[in-house]
């Protein structure tokens, strides 16, 4: 668990924003220009902001499996007093979402959490905005430099201290506004967001002071200044030592040495068509495609890579595994899912946005959310998925995870582990294999914001509830500054017999 510290007070910010720290430290908002408003936002009046919170927790009281878990009832009551109290000042709805966010994240759950931080953080670059020029790499607590675009600060050094405080409680500070289960995968998901949190927790200085304990373990301090989006753009060209990454939407199927297929399906979703996320028939073509492909050029193994993969839903999951399979399976040993009006109207918004399609698990939902009374629970029994019939892939089968393993991914790589359909190779994954999930939404009524909540406790077919990652089969240990596919050399060598 997260406790509340006190936070540094920058003198670029307003004495009202001050005033709200020494309240709270919950209520701090960033700096948001106007211009980086959404189209047509008012700032709320208190009374509409009161409202809205009293809803956000209302809502996630109602509709999350168990939003008591981690932090007892107590505890968020007096956490929602506090916070409403200090809900004085009139607020865009930009600049409330933050404050909302961390009453959301302070469950310690990664699935609940209030949408749209990115857009406003997408919108205030566009207009302008500044940000860290440094991306951080989070080991163990610690922050390392894993890409630089400022002057005289160099990969793989250790960032001790910014503006004086220690990194330790930087990192405490600004997961109050990530949803996470645990350090580590505060960790993981602090190091794609950190410039964001920064911002929402400090503002938008002109630089900053990093401690850095340098390659030769000296200590210095560096004078960092933030840049805007043009500017990171222009430094990105003329530096060195990018470390190596793979694409969010990278849909990749080849052969590889010694005969080995590498399937890299990408999300499992459709992010090619966002007006409909959840239609899967390119995926399947691709996927099945694909297979034939391996099969015709005679592939003795499989390599699937669901690493840095941000999940989805098993629609488009379950049609790759049926092809290795060799008994019926499903992501589950345990599902259990909480009635409430705000998962039934989530589920029926879905519903209406599929239309004619085939959505046959949310006609379920349906009918399962007529039967049973909100706030009780009820087992969602999904039949099992059959492998396929006459052109089952008969090679080994690899799975490539990592700590950016997230959701859906993890699912996948913990039905293949625990049926024995293949091995996992890589990093234990951050984000867990038995978990709450099932993510529902719904709309705060003045500011229009989305809240995600959980609607499920889900147990991995293992039977095993214990609130861990997918540990690997084969660890991998991967640098966090490697300038190359590491894994995926050493998986090689391993097929070959090399390792």
């Amino acid at each position: 668990m997260r406790p509340f510290l006190s936070v540094l007070v920058f003198s670029a910010l307003s004495a009202c924003a001050a005033q709200k720290v020494e309240e709270h430290p919950f209520l701090k908002t960033p700096q948001i220009p106007a211009e980086a408003l959404a189209e047509g936002e008012r700032p709320l009046s208190p009374e509409e902001l009161r409202e809205d919170f009293a809803a956000l927790y209302a809502g996630l009281k109602s509709g999350h499996f168990d939003l008591f878990v981690n932090r007892s009832e107590e505890a968020y009551d007096a956490l929602f007093a506090d916070m409403e109290a200090g809900l004085d000042q009139p607020l865009h709805p930009s600049e409330a979402l933050f404050i909302f966010q961390r009453f959301a994240a302070f469950g310690d759950i990664a699935h609940a959490r209030v949408e749209g931080v990115y857009d406003v953080w997408g919108r205030y670059r566009a207009a302008g905005g500044r940000a860290l020029p440094v991306f951080p790499a989070i080991r163990d607590g610690r922050i390392f430099v894993s890409e630089s675009y400022a002057p005289r600060v160099m990969q793989g050094e250790e960032i001790v201290a910014i503006n004086g405080a220690a990194s330790s409680d930087w990192l405490e500070r600004l997961s109050q506004t990530v949803s996470c289960d645990n350090p580590y995968i505060c960790g993981t998901l602090l190091e794609r967001t950190f410039s964001v949190e920064f911002w929402a927790e400090a503002g938008a200085p002109d630089e900053v002071v990093l401690t850095l304990r340098g390659l030769d373990g000296r200590l210095r301090d560096e004078n960092v200044r933030l840049l805007t989006s043009e500017e990171l753009a222009a430094a990105e060209l003329t530096s060195a030592g990018e470390v190596f990454t793979l694409g969010f939407g990278d849909r990749d199927a080849k052969m590889l040495e010694g005969g080995a297929a590498y399937l890299r399906p990408g999300p499992f979703f459709s992010y090619e068509t966002p007006e409909n996320p959840w239609q899967t028939e390119g995926f399947k073509a691709f996927i099945d495609e694909s297979f034939e492909t391996f099969q015709r050029e005679g592939a003795a193994a499989l390599i699937l890579d669901i690493r840095q993969n941000p999940g989805g839903t098993n629609s488009f999951s379950d049609p790759i595994i049926q092809w290795f399979a060799d008994e019926p399976f499903r992501f589950y040993s345990s599902f259990e899912v909480r009635s409430s009006p705000e998962a039934e109207a989530s589920n029926e918004a879905r519903l209406a946005l599929a239309g004619e399609s085939d959505n046959e698990v949310s006609r379920r939902y349906a009918e399962s959310f007529a039967e049973t009374p909100y706030g009780e629970t009820f087992t969602f029994d999904l039949p099992f998925v059959r492998p396929l019939r006459g052109k089952r892939f008969e090679g080994e089968v690899y799975v490539l995870v990592d700590r950016y393993s997230y959701s859906n991914a993890v699912t996948v790589a913990a039905i293949i582990q625990d049926y024995g359909f293949g091995l996992i190779v890589g990093e234990e994954t951050s984000d867990l294999a038995s978990t709450y999930g099932a993510m529902e939404t719904f709309t705060l009524p003045n500011s229009g914001l989305v809240v995600g909540f959980p609607k499920a406790r889900i147990v991995r077919p293992s039977g095993d509830p214990a609130p861990v990652g997918v540990i690997p089969d084969i660890a991998i240990e991967i640098p966090p500054f490697a300038t190359e596919d590491v894994a995926l050399e050493k998986l090689l060598g391993i097929i070959a017999g090399r390792e």
